[in-house]
């Protein structure tokens, strides 16, 4: 039985680690400005709609994970 409970607290030691090291990974070497492009393709893709972010994306992972992002404005445009 004790060995039992040391694999399952060691599995959940690894796991929690892992995940710090993704927030980690996520923080440092990806930058969400890099996705506005694709965002924007994405919603335009989507829905036919023109999606304008304005001003910086960051991440937040606490309290809650997100993006954040300060403006945003979505036109409406007819395509075809």
């Amino acid at each position: 039985m004790k060995q039992l409970l040391r694999i399952l607290l060691a599995a959940v030691g690894i796991l929690a680690i892992v995940a710090v090291a993704a927030v980690v990974y996520v923080t440092t070497f990806l930058d969400p400005e890099d996705f506005k492009p694709r965002l924007t393709a994405v919603v335009e893709e989507q829905t036919g709609l023109n999606l304008a972010l304005e001003g910086p994306i960051t991440w937040s992972f606490y309290p809650t994970h997100r993006r954040e992002r300060r403006k945003s404005a979505c036109l409406a445009t007819r395509t075809g």
